[in-house]
């Protein structure tokens, strides 16, 4: 009875250990992980009113995927890495593939460094200026 108890107990530590398994790979990366959905975005201060709701922003250890919603059955993915700065001020992205570049939306470019506005709970708002000196504002919730 005693062996049993003991095989009994060590299974359900194994089977607890699994459920607890970390999903942050390659270390914690704070306020970032896991899906944003952009709610909206300015440019130069004016709501761009072509932009349908429809990025999100996954971040996980140094890969970030933007995902654009086509339909309910039809989507478009892309990927490419990111780093954030000790303060949370910077944030690099880069998209060295050249098929997996940023969507055309966002006004990206395959390198862009964008300003932390805000990270706080639920809320992200990122700022990029472009090469012709646009500033574009972009509004995450997440998801």
């Amino acid at each position: 009875m005693r062996l049993r108890n003991f095989y009994i107990s060590g299974l359900l530590v194994l089977i607890l250990s699994l459920c607890v398994g970390c999903t942050h790979n390659n270390g914690d990366i704070g306020p970032f992980f896991g899906k944003w959905k952009m709610q909206r975005m300015t440019v130069d201060g004016v709501e761009d009113a072509n932009y349908r709701c429809n990025v999100f922003w996954s971040f996980q250890s140094s890969t970030i995927g933007f995902i654009r919603v086509v339909s309910n059955t039809r989507y478009n993915e892309t990927f490419g890495n990111w780093t954030v700065d000790d303060a949370y001020t910077t944030m690099r992205l880069s998209f060295p593939d050249e098929i997996f570049p940023p969507f055309s939306e966002l006004q990206l470019e395959r390198e862009s460094e964008l300003e932390i506005v805000k990270i706080k709970g639920s809320e992200m708002i990122l700022k990029y200026i472009t090469k012709d000196s646009d500033e574009i504002v972009y509004y995450l919730e997440k998801w």
